[in-house]
């Protein structure tokens, strides 16, 4: 579990992805769950659903959401301390 959360939950630059069509997203989302039954040998017709919850992994819209947010977050905090340098600097 730890080598597939390090090596396939990792989606850099997830937050700047905006030129793509929904059918390049649907293409990785469904490499995404080709990827977990692989790795952790599911059966072809698996449920999605009930893979996910047995590995206690999240769906690929979350992840990508969870990328957006913490970006957003980073964003954030960057800001704050630009303005507290400027403010003290003033």
């Amino acid at each position: 579990m730890r080598l597939f959360k390090s090596f396939c939950l990792c989606f850099y630059d997830a937050a700047l992805w905006d030129n793509f069509t929904a059918g390049s997203l649907d293409k990785l989302r469904s490499a995404f769950v080709k990827c977990i039954k692989v790795f952790f040998g599911y059966a072809k017709y698996y449920s999605v659903t009930t893979m996910l919850t047995g590995l206690n992994l999240q769906k690929f819209d979350t992840v990508i959401d969870k990328c957006r947010s913490n970006f957003q977050c980073q964003i954030h905090e960057c800001e704050n301390r630009l303005y507290n340098i400027l403010y003290i600097c003033i």
